[in-house]
Order: C-alpha cells, then structure tokens, then sequence
C-alpha cells in the first residue's frame, strides 16, 4: 500500500512540475514580446533625438512625435527621473521607483503593483532603457491596469483544475485566479495563515534562491490538503508562477485504490480463515 501511494505521488510530483514549467515557459515567451515591442519603440523614439544628453522635454518631444498627443499608456523619462506627463502640467521625478532604477542599468522589467502619481490607479509599469549610441540616456515605460495582465497571461496561467498566482521573491500576490473565501495579497502569509509554518520556510528560501519545488500542504481552516508547485520565471525580473491544486482533484482514485486494497486483504483473510475452519 505504502509503495502504490508512493508512486501515485511520484506521478503527481512530475505532473505538477511539468505543468508549472510549461505556463512559466508561455507566460515568459509573452512577457518577452512586450518587452521586445517596447525596446523597438525605444530605438524609433531614440531616432528623434539630437542630443547626445536630451532632457526630460526633448524625450517627451521625442515621444509626441512618436505615439501622438493622445498616448495615455506610454510614458518616458531622462536619465534624472524627471517625466513630462503633460507639457502644460509640468512634471513629475520617478527616480526612487524601482522600475526606473532597473531599466536605467539595462533591464527590462515589470514593476510591482503600484499606485500611478497622476490618476491613482492601480497600475503594472514595464519599463526599458532608452539607448543614444550605445549609451543609456533615458527610460520608457508602458502602464498596464491589473486586467490588461491578467489577460496577458492567460489562458495557460488560470486553469478549472486548480488555483494559480503569480508572485514575487517576497511572496506580494501579483496576480490571483482565486477569486473565492478569503482574499490574500501575500502567498507567504497565506501558507502561515494555513499552519503550514514548514513549508513557508521552505518556500520563501526557494524563492530567494531561484529554485523550483513541488510540496503538499494542509489548510487547517478547511481540512482540505493541497499539492503546490512553482518555478521562476525566466527573464522576467523576481517573478514566480505557484500551481495550486486540491489532493483530491489530482488524485480522483487515491481513496478507491485504498478501499479496494482492504477489500482485498480482508477478502484473503475471511477466506483463509473459512478453509482453516474447514480443514480443522
């Protein structure tokens, strides 16, 4: 019995590591189109230039000649942080922000869950470096609401069988197919909220560390037990993908091996016991 079950967890391990590494290969390969659809944009802003150090209005300049007046989801900045929004409302410096920060030493990025400083809305911000001869002299960055990702990495990443989020090394839920009981913003927290103090641990040390894994854990608020998988995301900067999916559902006949297990052992021993009565 102990080898049966041993094997069945086997198949559900290789199951779930196959299925976490095919959605993190989709989600990569589209994240790495946008990524590669804003550098090009980059180069065709970086060919309004004339300075050799443009400040922020000469790339904004740059930037209205490229995408017109009316861009409301494309923005850029100098090498200061200083960003035109709009030529009549002067501007404002995004050189704290993280993204900025990444973008201006050559990596493209996506930013965080952040409030924008002009609407207030929640907002993703890809981010890539603006290049002048080789030199970097700007960043240009793309705002997406939390919907246009969503539908950016989906459909591989939200399947029926099972729960899936998107996550950072610190465990901040980036996006969530789980739309049901209580709401979490922190995968972390989640798995402590469910007593599962072991596997947090272990999980929070794999993310630092750029390991993918696959654990079973028990929510004590539902007695229910889930198998978790989740691999990093390749070239999409601290992101991981997590497959969540109940016991149950991956292993419909666990229960059923069991039970015709016993049946059959007890079964041996009725009969046994009959022909030792009979021999007697």
């Amino acid at each position: 019995m102990r080898y049966t079950q041993g094997l069945l967890r086997s198949d559900t391990i290789l199951n779930m590591t196959e299925i976490v590494k095919q959605n993190r290969e989709i989600i990569a390969k589209r994240i790495n189109l946008e990524f590669e659809a804003q550098q090009l944009n980059a180069s065709h802003l970086t060919a309004q230039l004339t300075d050799t150090n443009p400040d922020a209005y000469e790339i904004y300049v740059a930037l209205t000649v490229l995408f017109g007046m009316n861009a409301t989801d494309t923005f850029a900045a100098s090498i200061d942080g200083t960003m035109y929004y709009k030529p009549d409302e002067g501007t404002i410096n995004i050189s704290d922000r993280e993204y900025f920060q990444l973008a201006l030493q050559g990596i493209p990025n996506i930013s965080e869950k952040i409030k924008s400083p002009i609407s207030n809305e929640e907002i993703y911000v890809l981010s890539v470096p603006i290049t002048y001869h080789g030199v970097t002299v700007g960043t240009l960055h793309k705002k997406y609401p939390p919907k246009k990702l969503y539908q950016l990495c989906t459909p591989p990443l939200f399947s029926e069988l099972g729960d899936s989020y998107l996550i950072n090394e610190e465990g901040e839920i980036l996006l969530s197919s789980k739309n049901t009981g209580k709401a979490y913003t922190n995968f972390f927290t989640m798995l402590l909220d469910q007593g599962n103090q072991q596997q947090e641990k272990q999980v929070r040390y794999d993310m630092q560390n750029g390991i993918s894994n696959v654990f079973m854990a028990n929510d004590n608020n539902t007695d229910e037990s889930f198998f978790y998988s989740y691999a990093k995301v390749n070239d999409v900067h601290r992101w991981y993908v997590v497959t969540s999916v109940e016991a149950d559902a991956i292993l419909p006949n666990t229960k059923n091996v069991i039970i015709l297990f016993y049946i059959i052992l007890l079964t041996i021993c009725i009969f046994f016991g009959i022909d030792r009565k009979s021999v007697v």
